[in-house]
């Protein structure tokens, strides 16, 4: 109210519905989102989001950005980080827009506070609040740093380090790592490299993930074979498969009577025949080596980086390095979360079989 000058207003402000309407036909409305769907309706031709990473997670997407379309209109959204949430989502979708119809704009409490409280006292502010704060708090609420939600527990992974776009070589093993399930469908899929090129930080030989599928609602194993099969059935070389172990019992496929990894062999051999090999563990590992095996092969004790991913091809995979945690008060970690957690632990059984931490494999079995 104080800064819209009063001879635009076509009336008095509407104060319970929060609401000024202008000369010209347009209002300025407060919304609580709360309910997003209260936005739903009238005309958008701008909207201001305020602290969204507190809002519904698929505000945005479900009922904001369709009310943009019809007007062509557009959107600031504010805040300020709270671990890695939808808001680091959105953030990261931003920074790597090519289009140019996203922008990001970022400040620090070192910037803005001297314009409230004049340099002097905002300097002796933030040098208490460096002396009294967690380094991690301090880089999320001064610095506007969004941090690995704590309990984080693919610790190892960064995205500076481990996303790169990644070639794919037709006549090099390709790798396909499997974590049964229905809601959603996943598999990872992935070569072994060499680091020919010398990139520094980079190991001689490393585990490339170059792509994935995520099936979200009523996938089965056939469904998971098939979406593979139509990516990838024009592959030259040999074929590896390695997952759940459970799916030698574990039936989450639409035909009666077979088990998960029956069906895959049973789908896969059809399109690659004598190429395909199949390793299944006789066992599973635990939990904390698949854990193990990933954080290794994402960085090793001398700084080195042995696994990259393509973030073009394997977006969800990313949200699993960054979303995974541990159950609050255990070791265990929280992998059947929603849609996170199924494309990691996949990768683990692979990564747990090839590169285990300590010791053997899980004792895989060759299936001819």
């Amino acid at each position: 109210k104080a800064m819209v000058p009063r001879e635009f207003l076509a009336r008095k402000p509407l104060e319970s519905e929060l609401t000024l309407k202008l000369l010209n036909g347009a209002s300025i409305q407060v919304l609580g989102f709360d309910a997003p769907e209260r936005s739903e309706g009238a005309p958008l031709a701008h909207i201001a989001l305020d602290e969204f990473g507190n809002m519904h997670p698929r505000a945005w997407t479900d009922n904001v950005r369709p009310m943009l379309t019809d007007t062509g209109g557009t959107a600031d959204i504010f805040g300020v980080p709270e671990g890695r949430n939808h808001y680091w989502d959105l953030w990261c979708k931003a920074v790597e827009d090519e289009s140019g119809e996203w922008g990001t704009h970022h400040w620090t409490t070192a910037s803005v506070l001297p314009l409230y409280l004049g340099a002097e006292q905002a300097r002796l502010e933030i040098e208490s609040a460096r002396r009294t704060l967690d380094p991690a708090t301090f880089a999320q609420e001064y610095e506007a740093a969004f941090n690995k939600a704590f309990g984080s527990v693919y610790y190892a992974f960064d995205r500076a380090r481990h996303l790169r776009t990644l070639s794919y070589n037709p006549n090099r093993a390709l790798v396909l790592c499997l974590d049964f399930n229905v809601d959603p469908g996943t598999a990872t899929i992935l070569q072994e490299k060499s680091n020919t090129g010398g990139t520094e930080g980079l190991a001689p030989s490393y585990t490339a993930l170059i792509d994935e599928v995520f099936i979200p609602r009523d996938s089965n194993t056939p469904l998971v074979c098939r979406e593979f099969i139509r990516r990838w059935g024009h592959h030259q070389g040999e074929v590896h498969v390695y997952g759940d172990p459970a799916g030698n019992q574990r039936r989450t496929s639409a035909e009666v009577g077979a088990t998960d990894w029956l069906i895959v062999r049973q789908h896969l051999s059809r399109a690659f025949g004598d190429r395909l090999r199949m390793r299944v563990a006789s066992a599973h590992p635990p939990v904390r080596s698949r854990i193990n095996a990933v954080n290794s092969r994402l960085l090793s004790v001398d700084g080195i980086a042995h696994m990259l991913i393509d973030p073009r091809r394997c977006p969800r995979m990313v949200d699993d390095m960054e979303s995974v945690r541990y159950k609050e008060g255990t070791t265990e970690a929280n992998e059947n979360d929603g849609n996170i957690g199924h494309l990691s632990a996949g990768l683990g059984y692979y990564l747990a079989e090839r590169f285990p931490v300590s010791g053997g494999g899980g004792g895989s079995t060759l299936i001819e």
